[in-house]
């Protein structure tokens, strides 16, 4: 199992249902993740090689 799979699994589990993720290089490999967690929304951070993780929590807020 990987481990966003594990991650996700518990965060659900603990009664999280609004889940965002960030995306950014091969950002489109995260798209099977729908299959499974269909509540699941991604943020694209379009400058991900430009700028620090920060820059990607920034997106979602």
């Amino acid at each position: 199992m990987r481990t966003i799979d594990t991650l996700l699994d518990v965060v659900i589990a603990a009664g999280i249902n609004e889940i965002y993720i960030v995306r950014g290089y091969l950002g489109e490999q995260f798209d099977q993740l729908l299959y499974k967690y269909p509540s699941i929304r991604f943020v694209e951070n379009p400058l991900y090689n430009e700028t620090n993780n920060i820059s990607s929590a920034l997106l979602c807020v």
